[in-house]
């Protein structure tokens, strides 16, 4: 019934003796009646199915059909006592309770669905809402994400970068400047359920990696910091932050540049020449091997099964005493690599 409406009220005890009639209006917050769902009253429970009167016979309803205009839900009479009537956003359905007439002021939702049991089983009339308000998509353009005034109160940006979406926030007006993504998903929840507007996006900037003379060159993607990595031996190793797009490195088997310009990992992977070939030999006395510009050298050597460790060393050669393997190893790469030769 609804908020405001005079109504004529009459109480009934257990025996059927009856009050004298009043008349009452509803309030806003009713105690024993039951308000148009515009009040804000909890959800109200959906009707069991009611008994039938003992050799009762199902008879075809009238033809039954609703439809909405202006916040009003109408249907046609089916000569029912009650009809139950149902809102439904976002696929939740929810119970606007029992009316005797054939219209009422609803809410705004996607469907609408009112039952009627005039006969043995319930009988359904649905109908759709079109909102009617302003066309609800979006672009982005320059750098800004704009879209269209669907009359909400606030809209929630969502940008997707990698396959990964991250949230913006909430924004009360109709466009936002936004990071370069591959697409934009502006919702509201003006109807009590999510409406979403989705529209493509620029993309990152072209991305992408070489190495070439000891110089590993990327892509200007806009980015503040980008963050490189060297993989040798199946072992990725994190060479830092820059703020530039080139960086000087060491050999090594693959590169990753990787940035997070939009909240999410962008990254770009080329390949390297791999490590310097690296080996060792022994003559009169010395052992040499193959400097690949590591800082330091760890020499071992080996007499039956004893291995004896020589020390550290920066040059490429080493006085030895005779043994039957020496064995040179670095770290350049992050990981041991070993020369061995006897």
């Amino acid at each position: 019934i609804d908020v405001g409406r005079t109504v004529s009220v009459l109480a009934i005890d257990a025996d059927g003796n009856t009050s004298e009639m009043e008349t009452r209006v509803v309030p806003a917050n009713p105690t024993g009646l039951i308000a148009n769902p515009s009040s804000s009253l909890d959800p109200l429970p959906a009707p069991e199915r009611p008994d039938l009167p003992s050799g009762y016979v199902s008879e075809l309803p009238a033809e039954f059909t609703c439809s909405q205009a202006d916040g009003t839900l109408t249907w046609v009479d089916a000569d029912a006592g009650t009809y139950y009537v149902f809102a439904v956003t976002g696929g939740a359905e929810q119970y606007l309770g029992g009316h005797s007439g054939t219209s009422l002021v609803v809410p705004d939702a996607d469907s609408y669905r009112v039952e009627h049991w005039a006969f043995s089983g319930p009988t359904n009339a649905s109908c759709t809402f079109t909102s009617g308000g302003a066309v609800f998509s979006c672009a982005a353009d320059g750098g800004t994400l704009t879209w269209g005034n669907a009359g909400a109160s606030e809209y929630y940006v969502f940008v997707t970068t990698g396959g990964v979406e991250q949230y913006l926030g909430g924004h009360t007006s109709t466009s936002l400047p936004v990071a370069a993504a591959e697409s934009y998903r502006v919702e509201h929840w003006a109807g009590n359920g999510a409406t979403n507007a989705v529209c493509e996006g620029a993309g990152v900037a072209a991305f992408a990696c070489s190495a070439t003379g000891g110089t590993l060159s990327w892509g200007d993607a806009g980015a503040s910091e980008y963050y490189v990595f060297a993989t040798s031996g199946g072992v990725e190793r994190y060479l830092g932050g820059h703020a530039g797009t080139s960086l000087n490195v060491q050999p090594a088997d693959s590169y990753r540049v990787e940035h997070w310009q939009s909240g999410a990992q962008a990254e770009a992977v080329c390949p390297g020449s791999g490590a310097v070939v690296f080996s060792c030999s022994v003559a009169g006395g010395t052992l040499s091997w193959t400097d690949v510009g590591a800082p330091e050298y760890y020499v071992f050597a080996t007499t039956g099964a004893a291995e004896q460790y020589l020390g550290g060393h920066v040059g490429a050669s080493l006085a030895v005493a005779a043994a039957d393997l020496y064995r040179v190893e670095h770290w350049l790469t992050g990981n041991a690599t070993d020369a061995v030769c006897g």
